[in-house]
Order: C-alpha cells, then structure tokens, then sequence
C-alpha cells in the first residue's frame, strides 16, 4: 500500500472507502481501486494461460472509457485558434515545483468599516483571477466596481503568504544590525516620522522619501549586495505598514508608486498592481494618480518586466503578462481621462505600450499553449484599448511617429495585422488597431506611414477575411474601409496598390447592397447577422462607397468599377432609401455617382440607367443640404452631353431649377450649377430650350451678378466660369429673346464690371489673363448680336466634364 501510494496519484477521497466489502465494493456504492488490485493479482501462470487461450478464441480488445473527472486536469474548453504554428514556443516557463507562487488572499489595506467613497474598499483578490485561461478581460478587466464592496478576509496563518505582508511591521529604532552610516540613518528617520505623521503631513513626508530614495540610487537595479537587499526589504516592509494603517487611497497610489520601483518579489508586486487597478476602477479616484508620480512608473514598469535589462529580446512569461495585464488595464481606466492620456504619452506610454506589442510579435505567440496564448491575447487587447485612450489630440496622434525598439510606433500598429504576427486571430486586438489607425488617418502626417504596397494588403486582407468567415464584421469593416478612404482622397499610388482589390471591393459592396435591397440569394445563412438588415449594414455602406469613390478618381480603377454589374445597385439604392432617414448614405451614393458617371465607355453600368439617375438627381437640386446639390449638379453636368438625359432636364424643370440656384450663398453650389448650364447651352448639342428656359428665368442678369460679386472678392475661377456660361447661351439663344436691348442692357453691365475690377490694384496673374480673354469673346459676340443685318455666327465652349 505504501509504494501504491508513493508511485501514483492519492486517488479522489470518494474512491477510497474504508468500509468496503470483500469484493471491493463499498457500502455506499462506490467500488475500491486499491483493495481489487491486490485481490486480483494473477501469477504468471496464469497470465500464459489466459493468454494461449485468447490466440483461440480471439476477442476484441476492451479500449476503456475516458473517465470525465480527469478531463479538467487534461482538456481545457478553450475556443481552438485557426492557423496556428507548431513550432516550440520561447514564452513557455520554466516547471514550478514547490508551493505556489501567488497568495490566496491578499490583506486588505485598510479596515472593512471605512466608509465615504474616498477609502480604498476591502477587497480579495483570489489567485483564479491571474491564472491563465481563467483571466477574461470580460470577467476581469472589464467588470463594475461595487462601491464600499466590503469582503471578509479569513485571518491569515503564520506560514501564509498574507501574514507577510499583513506582519510588515517595523520599528525602525529596533531594526536589523543594518548598519549606521549618515544616508541610512537619515532614511530611517524619515520613515519613522512618516509611520507617524499626520494626514497634513503625508505628502511632505511622501515627497522627501522619495527624492531620498531617487537620489541614492534605490530606484537602479543591480545593487545586489547582502547588505543592501536587506535595506530595500525593511524599507519596503515600512511602507506596506504606512499603506496599511492609513487606509486611504492616497497613501496607497503613492505607496504602489514606490514598491513598483523598489522591488521585483513577483508576490508583492501582485499585490500592489492588484491594488492599483481596484483603484483605477473609480473614476474619482483619478486626481490622486496625478497627484502621484505613478502615471510615469507604471510605464517604465512595463518596458522593465517585458524587457529585462540583462536581456536584448522580451522575456514573456505567464506571470509577467499576468503583472503587465494589470498594469496596463490600470492605465486604461484612468486614460478615460483627456488630461491623464496626455500625462501618460508624455511620460513615454505609447511607446511602451507598442513596445510591449512588438515584443509579442517577436515572441510569436501562435506556438504556445492556449492558457498562455489567451493570457497574451488578453494583454494585447487591452494594450491596444489603452492606445486609443491615449489619442485624445493632434500632438498626441504625432507621437505614434515617433519610434521604439528602433521600429516607428505606427508601423507596428500595421505590422500586427499581418497574419504571420500570431494576432490577425484575434478580433478585439484587431479591431482595436483599426480603431487606431483610423484617428491616425485624419492627420495628413500619418497618411505616408499608413499607405503603401504592404500596408494597403494587410487593409484588404482584414477585409476579406472577417467577412468571409462571418463574425459580425461590421464595425471592423466600417474602419477598415475608412481607413482605405482616407489613403486614397487625392490620386496616389495608393490607388495602384488598391487595383488588385477592386473586385473583392465591389462584391463586397453588392453583398451589403443586396442586404439593404432585400434581394438576398436564397444561399444567405439565416444566422448570418448581414441578413437581419441591422443599421450597422448601413455604416459598412457609406464607408465602402466612398472608397469606391475615392478609387475612381484613378482612371484604370474608374472604369473597372464602372464595369462591374454590382455598381447597378447604387441606382436601386437611391430609389429605397429616403434622403431624411438615410442622408448620409445617399450623398455619399450621389458623389460615387457623380465620379462614376465622368466615365463614358460602353461598359459603364450607371449610364445605362442614367435616364432615372438624371430624374433622381433632378428631385435632388431641391435638397437643404448644399453637399447634396453640388453633388447632383455634378451629375446632370457629366449626363447633360447625353440628348435623351437634356430632354429630360427641359422637361422635368431640372434647368429651371438650375437657374434659380444661381442665386445660393453657397460658392461650391453655385460653381457647379454654372458648369451644368455651360453644358446645356453649348451650341454643339442644344436645340435651343434650355438657353429659353434661362433667359426666361433672368438668368442672365443671375450671372452678371455671380461675376460681379466673384471678382469683389478676387475669385476669378468663379468668374470664369459664369463669363463661360454667359457665352454659351448668347451664341445659342434664338433671336427671338436675344432683342437688341436684352444685348445691350447685358453688355453694358459686364463692361461696368469690368472697368471696377480695372480700378483696382493691377494683377498680372493668369488667372485674371484668362478672365480678360474669356470677356473679349463675349464682348464680341454681344457686338455680334446688335447687328442684325450681319449674319450672326457664334462660337461655343466645349462641354466640360464635372470629375
């Protein structure tokens, strides 16, 4: 029984009855491993017979059920990673033979009776919420502070890891023979007084132990010596004592301060990052961690623990990432507050948090056991939560420009969605960076850092990815895409990088069109979250087509949208979705089609439709929302070529309307509404309606006004273009509303016009040689006009195009 015993695991205490039967069963039912195995031993007799007698009469061999008490000491119901590699892991620590290594149970710092929202609560933290798997940002670093939360803590033993810290009392008169030499002994006097000092009195205690500290060097590592040591530890020990006999949470944020800096016992240092994250839970709480030098020790706390001084490479263990999942979900807390954030990134944590990220990657963490693997999973995400806390400012978004580990803090956000960075798996991390490098692309300074060959194929991967494996992918897919807008607002080698993508782009586009349409294939999952029609389907939309949009600004990329069947569905969606619920998805539907339609070639399926695209954008000109009108000027100006699409506009009062629009206060509006009448009264394609509908409307003595407020203000684009339109409709117009004092009347005001801009300070610029070339053709074609006896042949402007 001994060497049983001694060679195998103590059997669970319900197999093991002492008042079994003699069979080996028990009374109470329960059948007796130990007492059968003796009972049945066999000789080897026996076994040779046993064994001839089976080479007989074969049987199928028994394969004994696994027993499922066991299967929690072997299996673990972790949610299994795809694409994992097999290679050895370097994170893995080393076998830990002996008694723990956390305390059970931790001492509270102060009384369970405190009372007033300014006291630290009684807490426990059992040894679970650190122990792998067990640890989810969910359960963990995600969850609500009960306020005065008051937990009874068993009264610890002697040999308890409790008792240690609970037992740091010292007396600094009857200390240890440490030695009595001036900067000691001044050290200990400082820490007696601060034993004793009153609540007035803390902070200038505070204050001068820790510059006495600083200054002797007790914040270096390295000073090893017996002597020493024992230094630091009763010093450490008087601190613990301060915290605890004070129980207010000022004394223990500037405790913690201190004990991060002066220790590396993986037991206290639990303590006090456990202690610091309770505290960061209570958002009134914040001013005290301004107060207290913390906000620069936690970060230097990080880049010490992931990188050792004595070693080049991180060095990640369980319990490290475990200390670091605390510290950095303490810095998440109090990020939530702008001025903190700003604190934070000045004392250096941006880059230590992307060094923490980086150190990951290197680590490479798609080898390592699933308990370890979701502890590192844990820390990155909330690492990347905390990063974004911290882009509160334009000065804050530079600082991901800077660099660490030799590697710009921007490009490690980038590098770890590749798929070979072990975190591409994850979609809180990745939806975290997204988030990230979103805010980063509104500032043109990290729009270089952000684009690129490689860049741009991570961007489209992510895209691809997540949809097709169907994980709710919307808020992932809405900053992804936006994201991709912002790279390629202006004509870059973005656009090329991006050609590649095109067609997963618009599939992507027809898959959420179809949605929104209800014109799902019967194939669609009915789990699928895309079929349930959610308003998250509607901000995936509005991104996508406008980086549709933004494509089409290159040429090659334009005509391959253009040629896609898929691109159809922009008209159907401008037919279903009302303009006062869905505004913002139907201008940006207008713009895409306005670029779409810049491009006349057969295979562009928008101007197969562009009857009823000219009567939507006709509804359109209306619209309060000036964005709204310049958008569907630009699309009558690039359809109005088209003679079935200018009948239409005759007919349905769209160049009526565009008459009246010349009177706007909006510049942009009133731009394009005389580029679309520049277009409709080219002589080339007009029949002659739409120069009527203009001058029947006063559209000309409109456009004299247009030129003379543009040129008071010296906006001479503006100019040209009305003295353009001007043009136009005087060589088209009939003779019948072209009378000689309509002529005259209307050259008399743009030669007052220009005699006042003549007045003016000289201007030898371009423009304002363009405009002066422009006014003498119309001069001389309103000359033409008074001469009725004189055949009359007027000139036209070409129809431009509105890209």
């Amino acid at each position: 029984m001994a060497l049983l015993n001694q060679h195998s695991c103590r059997p669970p205490d319900s197999l093991s009855r002492p008042n079994d039967d003699e069979d080996g069963h028990s009374k109470n039912g329960y059948f007796s491993i130990t007492r059968r195995v003796w009972r049945r031993r066999k000789t080897a007799s026996d076994v040779i017979e046993e064994a001839r007698a089976s080479l007989q009469n074969p049987t199928r061999p028994f394969t004994p059920m696994a027993d499922p008490r066991r299967r929690s000491d072997l299996v673990r119901d972790e949610v299994p990673r795809t694409r994992r590699s097999p290679r050895r892991s370097v994170l893995i620590a080393r076998t830990h033979i002996g008694p723990p290594v956390w305390p059970r149970k931790l001492q509270p710092i102060c009384s369970s009776g405190s009372e007033g929202g300014t006291d630290i609560p009684a807490i426990t933290c059992p040894d679970e919420d650190l122990n792998g798997a067990d640890c989810q940002p969910d359960e963990y670093l995600d969850d609500g502070v009960e306020e005065h939360r008051k937990v009874s803590v068993p009264t610890p033993s002697q040999n308890s890891p409790e008792h240690y810290l609970a037992s740091a009392h010292m007396d600094c008169q009857e200390g240890p023979d440490l030695g009595n030499d001036t900067e000691w002994s001044s050290l200990r006097d400082l820490l007696r007084n601060m034993l004793q000092a009153t609540e007035a009195d803390f902070r200038t205690y505070y204050d001068a132990l820790w510059a006495a500290l600083s200054a002797d060097g007790w914040f270096s590592q390295g000073a090893d010596r017996k002597n020493v040591r024992k230094r630091r530890e009763h010093t450490l020990q008087a601190i613990i004592e301060w915290m605890n006999s004070t129980g207010k949470p000022e004394n223990a944020v500037a405790g913690c301060s201190i004990v991060l800096k002066l220790t590396r016992n993986e037991r206290i240092l639990k303590y006090a990052c456990k202690l610091l994250y309770k505290l960061s839970q209570n958002e009134h709480n914040d001013p005290i961690f301004k107060s207290f030098p913390v906000l620069d020790t936690l970060p230097e706390f990080l880049a010490t623990t992931a990188y050792p001084s004595d070693q080049a490479n991180s060095s990640l263990t369980p319990v490290k990432c475990n200390l670091m999942l605390l510290v950095v979900g303490t810095l998440r807390n109090v990020s939530a507050s702008d001025d903190i954030a700003k604190r934070i990134s000045e004392f250096g944590g941006a880059r230590e948090l992307c060094g923490l990220i980086w150190g990951i990657m290197e680590a490479d963490p798609r080898g390592l056991p699933d308990e370890v693997y979701n502890v590192i999973i844990q820390l990155t995400t909330q690492t990347t939560a905390t990063l974004r806390n911290l882009l509160t400012s334009h000065e804050q978004c530079k600082i991901f420009l800077d660099h660490t580990r030799d590697v710009r803090l921007i490009n490690i956000l980038i590098r770890a969605l590749d798929n070979e960075s072990g975190l591409s798996d994850s979609e809180d991390v990745i939806l975290n960076i997204c988030r990230i490098l979103s805010k980063l692309s509104l500032h043109p300074e990290c729009l270089p850092h952000l684009g690129g060959r490689s860049s741009t194929h991570f961007f489209l991967h992510i895209l691809i990815k997540y949809q097709a494996e169907k994980r709710k992918p919307q808020a992932l897919l809405t900053r992804v895409c936006f994201i991709l807008g912002n790279l390629t607002n202006k004509l870059s080698e973005n656009h090329a990088h991006l050609r590649a993508g095109i067609a997963d782009l618009v599939a992507l586009f027809g898959v959420y069109a179809s949605v929104e349409l209800g014109t799902e294939t019967d194939e669609a999952d009915e789990d699928d979250p895309q079929d349930v029609g959610l308003p998250e389907n509607e901000e995936v939309l509005v991104k996508l087509i406008r980086l549709l949009a933004n494509l089409a600004i290159d040429e090659k990329a334009g005509k391959a949208i253009v040629a896609m069947i898929e691109i159809e569905d922009l008209v159907h969606l401008l037919h279903c979705k009302p303009v006062a619920q869905h505004s913002e998805l139907v201008l940006n539907i207008v713009g895409a089609v306005a670029n779409f339609t810049y491009y006349h070639t057969p295979e562009n399926c928008i101007l197969r439709m562009r009857i009823n695209v000219a009567e939507e954008m006709i509804k359109f000109l209306l619209q309060p929302n000036p964005e709204m009108v310049v958008e569907a000027a630009r699309v009558l100006a690039n359809l109005s070529r088209y003679p079935d699409v200018r009948s239409i506009m005759a007919r349905k009062r769209g160049t009526e309307t565009l008459t009246i629009l010349l009177d706007h206060t909006d510049r942009e509006v009133v731009l394009q509404v005389c580029g679309c009448l520049m277009n409709l009264g080219s002589g080339a394609t007009s029949t002659d309606e739409h120069s009527v509908i203009v001058v029947e409307n006063g559209g000309l003595n409109k456009l004299v006004e247009v030129i003379f407020h543009s040129l008071n203000g010296f906006d001479y684009p503006l100019a040209i273009s009305a003295l353009k339109t001007l043009y136009n409709l005087c060589s088209s117009a009939p003779a019948r509303i072209m009378s000689e004092d309509v002529v005259m009347n209307l050259e008399s005001s743009i030669l007052d016009v220009l005699e006042k801009q003549d007045q003016k300070e000289p201007d030898n610029s371009a423009e304002r040689f363009d405009l002066d070339e422009v006014a003498d053709q119309l001069l001389n074609v309103l000359e033409d006009r008074r001469r009725p006896a004189k055949a009359f042949v007027g000139g036209i402007i070409a129809v431009e195009d509105c890209e």
